[in-house]
């Protein structure tokens, strides 16, 4: 059921741009406890966010996982899509400015890779972490679907914070501790 374009090499790759991912911990945590959670719990957000969730099937829902490189309902050059914030007088649109398509209009920022990244405000940010640039992948976010990115992209979100929440790592690997004992 996975999608040929989710593969062990673009996962390796994935982790391999993010080293925090499965890294040694040198102060006593236990790095392959952390690791193995860490895998688990990412791999539990890849089948929630692109599995199946075909009950009648003779596979098991949490083995339909990674069959969608795109969110169900979207094509590339679907327009309308998860542009809200693409205006250039709010400060998304200034900090994260949105590409265009042929005929003037923003581009759709749906749901694409493993973790179906969406919106200008996280495929900037990521494109920043991928090449130093907040444009490519604002100008062309069909790579996020069309290339290894579309397990890079879900590694990023796992490890990178958007306050006011931590990371997923942070909160995974004890770096994280809440402030608010409710």
């Amino acid at each position: 059921m996975r999608a040929p374009e989710y593969t062990y090499s673009n996962f390796l790759k994935a982790i391999g741009k993010f080293p925090a991912v499965c890294g040694t911990y040198t102060d006593g945590r236990d790095s392959n406890a952390i690791c193995r959670k860490t895998l688990a719990t990412m791999f539990a957000h890849f089948a929630q966010e692109t599995g199946g969730h075909e009950s009648w099937r003779d596979i098991p829902e949490w083995r339909q996982a990674l069959v969608y490189l795109r969110e169900v309902g979207w094509t590339e050059g679907q327009k309308g899509g998860y542009n809200g914030e693409c205006n250039p007088d709010v400060w998304q649109g200034q900090t994260w400015p949105c590409g265009k398509d042929k005929d003037g209009d923003f581009l759709s920022y749906f749901g694409r890779g493993a973790k179906q990244l969406s919106y200008n405000y996280n495929y900037g940010p990521f494109s920043d972490a991928m090449y130093g640039d907040v444009r490519p992948l604002l100008d062309k976010p069909e790579l996020v679907a069309d290339t290894w990115m579309n397990l890079a992209s879900a590694v990023f979100f796992f490890v990178y914070p958007q306050p006011p929440k931590p990371s997923m790592l942070h909160v995974i690997d004890g770096t994280w501790q809440p402030n608010d004992p409710r």
